[in-house]
Parts: structure tokens; C-alpha cells; sequence
């Protein structure tokens, strides 16, 4: 039987929460699936620099091995310049690299040419980008994905279910799922998955917002409160958060108008301009109050 297509936005989530082994494992057998059985998987502690190599073919007119390296680290720049080090270092001369990850690297044909001239070695870039291209490329690409990244995303299920969430050290605040849930429970309106999670963050972040208290958030405070209780979600709303504050300002956003902006004048040593505070709409808290309140019989 047919594996199901692979959510894209899914596979999104589950690269950006996914730990190194887990994304070197898929990889080696992704890779293994889409670059032909050319592709030896090396890997481990003791792997001298190398995740994967492939073996030029017995007729290939090129009989340069390509070096493979697989991370989810932040600073490819760094990551690949170790890499080519520690090849050399175990004796290896490599010529070819292609550095496999989970981050998104712009501009990555411009970092090809940079860093292969920086190092004297063809470096080529497969990123987010491209692996959630070819993610349903084949049904052993599917497999790679379902067998190592797709548990990466099982908190999301948690929340459909409607599971209670236990308070943990990563997560001080367990009434955030609530806000996952009712947005999730939105999906039928909204298929951008990513997105909508990333309206419940940023909505459980003004739960304790009060007009009457003068309680309000600005920008950089939502993302200091989201990113001290949920580290992984900072992933998730990254650079979404300007467009979801505007989207869910907006009497348009699924469900309604969720959020009202007050912008207040502060002195600035540059002269005088505007903040933008915000806080939960009335109707918006009335309802979710009223769902917590269900949840706590």
C-alpha cells in the first residue's frame, strides 16, 4: 500500500525540532533513495569527517568521492569549514562536499560559490528548502520521513486530542495547549498549519493582558515570553510574527478580530515616535476563558 503524501508544512516542523542523530538517520536514507545506490552512509562518532560518500560509477569520468555532511546547526558556515578540516586531518582530500541540513540557508547559490572558493572544495547546499521539495520524491523518501522526522510533530497531535500536558521544565505554563487546541481546532478554515500554531503562541503570550491594569505587550516582549516558556516554539514563530500580530489585528483572521493594538508615543533620543502594545480582544478572552473554564470541570 501507498505511504500518504508527506505534509510539507508538517515536515517543516518536525526538521525544525529534530535532534542530530534522528535528521542523520533520515537523511542517510533519503539520500540513499534519491541519490542511488552510489551513496554509502558512513556516519557515527569515529566517521572522520564524513556522514555519507558516494563512489563515482564504474564509467563516471569524474572519480572525485563526494564527502556528505549532516547537521542541524545553526552556523553552517562554521559546520562546514570543521567539516573539510577533519577530512583532511584523517587523511582524506576531498574536492566534493554536500552539506545536508535542517536550517534554511538564503541566497544558497551565492554560499556555494563563497565557500567553495573560500575552501578550494565543490560545495554543494541541500537545505529545508530542498529536502521539503523532494520530500514525496519516492515512496522510500516518504519512508525516511515517517521512520525518523514524523514523531518530531507528535506534540500537535497531543493537542488535537485534547491531552492533557503535564508541567515540565521546558514548558512552565501547561494551559498554552489549550490556546493549541482552539487554534488547531481551526484547521478546517485555516490549512496553514504553521501559521496557526503560531497564533496560539502568540495569543497565549497576552493571556494575562488587562486594559484596565494597563497591561499591555509590545512586539519584543511576546517574543521574550514565548522563547523563556517554550524554547522549541521560537522555531515555529520565527519570522511569522509580524504577519500574524498584522493578520490577527484584522477583523478578517478565522474566527474573528483576536487581538486589539494600542500605539503609545514614548521619547526616543532621536526624536519622538510611536510603540505598538497589544493585547487580547474582549470577545476573543470572553471565549477562551469560557473553554478553560470547561476544561477545569
Amino acid at each position: 500500500m501507498a505511504l500518504d503524501e508527506v505534509n510539507v508544512k508538517l515536515a517543516q516542523i518536525a526538521l525544525n525540532n529534530c535532534e542530530g542523530f534522528p535528521l542523520e538517520d533520515f537523511a542517510n536514507d533519503f539520500l540513499a533513495a534519491f541519490e542511488g545506490k552510489d551513496f554509502i552512509p558512513v556516519g557515527g562518532t569515529n566517521d572522520g569527517g564524513a556522514d555519507g560518500i558516494r563512489e563515482p560509477g564504474l564509467y563516471s569520468v569524474d572519480n572525485n568521492k563526494i564527502f556528505y555532511q549532516i547537521s542541524i546547526e545553526e552556523n553552517h558556515r562554521s559546520k562546514i569549514k570543521k567539516t573539510i578540516d577533519r577530512l583532511e586531518e584523517f587523511g582524506r582530500a576531498p574536492r566534493r562536499l554536500t552539506y545536508v541540513t535542517s536550517q534554511t540557508i538564503r541566497v544558497f547559490d551565492q554560499e556555494e560559490e563563497t565557500l567553495t572558493d573560500k575552501h578550494d572544495v565543490f560545495v554543494r547546499i541541500r537545505d529545508a528548502k530542498w529536502i521539503l521539495s523532494h520530500i514525496n520524491h519516492s515512496e522510500a523518501t516518504k519512508k525516511a520521513y515517517y521512520t525518523h522526522l514524523a514523531r518530531f510533530t507528535d506534540f500537535l497531535k497531543d493537542i488535537d486530542n485534547g491531552k492533557s500536558v503535564r508541567k515540565t521544565e521546558l514548558v512552565e505554563h501547561p494551559s498554552v495547549y489549550v490556546f493549541l487546541q482552539q487554534q488547531v481546532e481551526n484547521r478546517e478554515q485555516d490549512k496553514h498549519l504553521t501559521k496557526t500554531v503560531a497564533d496560539s503562541l502568540i495569543l497565549w503570550a497576552l493571556n494575562d493582558t488587562d486594559p484596565d491594569q494597563n497591561l499591555f505587550m509590545t512586539r519584543e516582549q511576546i517574543v521574550e515570553f514565548i522563547r523563556t516558556h517554550i524554547p522549541w516554539a521560537n522555531n515555529i514563530v520565527g519570522g511569522l510574527l509580524d504577519s500574524r500580530l498584522k493578520e490577527l489585528v484584522g477583523k478578517g483572521s478565522v474566527g474573528g478580530k483576536k487581538i486589539n493594538v494600542h500605539k503609545e508615543a514614548i521619547q526616543a533620543t532621536t526624536g519622538r515616535k510611536k510603540t505598538k502594545k497589544y493585547i487580547k480582544s474582549i470577545a476573543f478572552r470572553l471565549k477562551l476563558e469560557a473553554k478553560l473554564q470547561k476544561k477545569r470541570q
